[in-house]
């Protein structure tokens, strides 16, 4: 996908249009002459609600404007009203297929769509699945991969392309940094579509696990208090000797033996005494006891577990931490094996004989690694052990608390009996207690087996998605990506001769910048000094990224606009008188600027777009060749009849 023309239209219906080819496209002038404002107006067309270009020329004269887009043979034209002075949101849009702004006269521009459709439309051509690369959470939206953020990767605007602070467009908006920073792994391609299905699958299993979870507790919370009473009661039975005091009831067993006491003829023999108290209250003090017992050596079990694992997990983040550095600065390579000699880890040269120092620091480095393999493949099994612990613990303390209330239930059934003295009174008592206990028990005896069943089922499928995807393997794979991309901005960043060149150059996916791995440690963006290297590493890690997306056929437009790159320099041979002459030298390093885009662009046979919008005009026959507007001596993107046509209005 690139971009054809940018169009605009009057208020009275005239059109102004500026086109683009493939390739290398350069459209210079002097300064105010509307240049940036075509980076703001192509970004708007392409959907975004709120149009960035400044109040005056356009905001007075300007009714409409156009895009026209070319993509796979198609030709689209989307069209958006100007908002006015006022810069309200505005979501009506005009959308075209099979024809250019040539097409479109002004009479025939009228809102069919909106800003949304835009988007999603745009989000379809480039061939984005439906998916979502981040769940929603409480306060945070779910985020998907859209021509949204596949286009901010196709913007440099004049106040970000030397900007140390930020690499990548609007990044200064913490809600976009944060979307670049979770997409980015997809249009690079470390994550792909069957990946974020699985991901959205992952999301998924957690949910119902989670609401799996909060019925089983709700349903053992029910299923708590029903033994608990269950129990007591055949304490008390047992008190009243009513039933076998020696005998112990549990599940459908404890049920049906209390249903028996309940239609028991109190004026039977067999029920004609009560069971001495010791002989009830012995046995259930014992067994607190023993859960006593078991449970401190349990939980001592789990404590050491858990500091176990934690101190594991602090050392394997410490050791992936030390590989993911010296990942970065290539010291480890991507194809330890073959034939071939590899290049030194610390300066890149070719090496024609042994080393013992780069073989004993790849010997440590593949340790490394191997320790973090071991680390990784154990963590599952010490969750296993800890899990196996937990549910044993969640037993032995329910168990105990039964045992509690039988040992209370039995006190207090002796009580009573020894103080009223009338046990046939106290039996039928507690027969009619049983009546109403088994009233209230719910129909569904098996409701907690089959919730935990589900539980169980939904665990298990979780942690297989879980092994799938695990997120440090994303981490590493966008990052190994990224040193391939990489590798061309250190090379056109030397051939610019930039600063921090002579090291390891790679964009850093966290924190969104460009890093040089120094000896001294890592120099990021905001400290690399000149203007000059600013703007230079903005161009090359854009440029190598979009090499990459061409390349890999990832969903990202083709195209790629440059506002100012020469402002460092402040370059323009045919120039204003009052302007000021520039060193020979700033003049070559422009010059050297764009005849490595013109190169690049080259080398990719113009399937790569770059529109550098700028007031450099070098006096050079392949740079003239590029120039598709020259914005001097009064000519301008909004042409002065327009002005002159506001002011007449009343």
């Amino acid at each position: 996908m690139r971009i054809a023309a940018l169009a605009i239209y009057s208020l009275a219906g005239d059109r102004r249009v500026v086109r683009f080819r493939p390739g290398l496209n350069i459209v210079t002038g002097w300064s105010g002459t509307g240049k940036s404002s075509l980076l703001d107006i192509a970004e708007f067309c392409l959907g975004r609600t709120h149009p960035s270009y400044p109040v005056g020329v356009l905001t007075e004269a300007v009714a409409w404007f156009a895009a026209e887009l070319e993509h796979d043979g198609v030709v689209i034209t989307i069209a958006r009203p100007a908002p006015g002075s006022t810069f309200a949101g505005v979501h009506n849009a005009m959308i075209q297929f099979g024809a250019s702004v040539d097409d479109v006269s002004f009479a025939e521009l009228a809102a069919n769509t909106d800003a949304r459709n835009i988007r999603a439309e745009l989000t379809r051509l480039l061939g984005i699945p439906a998916n979502q690369v981040r769940p929603g959470t409480l306060g945070r939206p779910p985020l998907a991969a859209t021509a949204s953020q596949a286009l901010l990767f196709c913007f440099q605007g004049q106040g970000e392309i030397a900007n140390k602070a930020l690499l990548f467009h609007r990044a200064d908006d913490e809600e976009i940094e944060d979307a670049i920073r979770t997409t980015l792994p997809y249009f690079v391609g470390a994550v792909d579509v069957d990946t974020i299905a699985l991901r959205q699958e992952l999301d998924d299993r957690r949910r119902d696990l989670r609401r799996a979870e909060a019925r089983l507790e709700r349903a053992r919370l029910g299923r708590s208090r029903e033994v608990d009473g269950a129990s007591a009661l055949l304490t008390e039975a047992a008190i009243l000797g009513l039933t076998d005091p020696g005998r112990e009831y549990r599940g459908q067993d404890a049920l049906a033996e209390l249903v028996r006491v309940r239609d028991l003829n109190l004026d039977v023999p067999e029920a004609a005494e009560a069971t001495p108290t010791d002989a009830v209250l012995g046995p259930l003090r014992e067994r607190q006891r023993e859960l006593t017992g078991q449970l401190a050596a349990l939980e001592h079990r789990l404590a050491v577990l858990t500091r176990a694992s934690a101190e594991r997990a602090a050392y394997g983040d410490e050791l992936d931490e030390q590989r993911r550095r010296l990942a970065a600065i290539g010291l480890i390579p991507d194809d330890p094996g073959g034939d071939e000699q590899p290049p030194c880890p610390l300066c890149g040269q070719s090496l024609n004989h042994d080393h013992a120092q780069i073989d004993a620091i790849r010997r440590d480095l593949s340790e490394l690694n191997a320790q973090l393999g071991d680390l990784r493949g154990s963590q599952p099994a010490a969750a296993d052990r800890r899990g196996l612990l937990e549910d044993a613990i969640v037993q032995l303390r329910t168990e105990q608390r039964v045992v509690t209330s039988d040992i209370d239930a039995a006190v207090r059934s002796s009580s009573e009996v020894a103080q009223s003295g009338d046990l046939r009174s106290r039996r039928a008592f507690l027969q009619g207690r049983l009546t109403e206990f088994l009233v209230s028990l719910p129909v569904e005896e098996d409701a907690v087996s089959t919730l935990e069943h589900e539980v169980r089922r939904l665990e298990r499928e979780t942690a297989e998605l879980n092994e799938l995807l695990n997120p440090s393997s994303f981490q590493e794979r966008t990052e190994s990506l990224l040193r391939v991309i990489s590798e061309d901005v250190t090379t056109w960043a030397r051939t610019l001769g930039l600063g921090y060149s002579e090291h390891g150059i790679h964009i850093d996916p966290t924190d969104l910048t460009v890093v040089a791995d120094t000896r001294q440690g890592p120099v990021d963006l905001d400290r690399m000094g000149s203007a000059a290297n600013i703007m230079g590493y903005h161009v090359t890690a854009h440029l190598a990224l979009h090499k990459w997306f061409i390349e890999q056929e990832r969903p990202v437009p083709s195209f790629i606009m440059l506002d100012q790159p020469s402002q460092v320099f402040f370059p323009d041979d045919v120039r204003r008188p009052e302007d000021e002459e520039i060193s020979d030298e700033d003049r070559e390093r422009v010059t050297a600027l764009y005849a490595l885009i013109r190169d690049i662009v080259a080398g990719l046979d113009d399937r790569l777009q770059v529109i550098v919008l700028d007031h450099a005009n070098l006096n050079l026959d392949w740079f003239q060749e590029a120039v598709v507007s020259n914005w001097r001596h009064g000519e301008a993107l909004v042409p002065e009849e327009w002005l002159d046509a506001t002011e007449d209005r009343p």
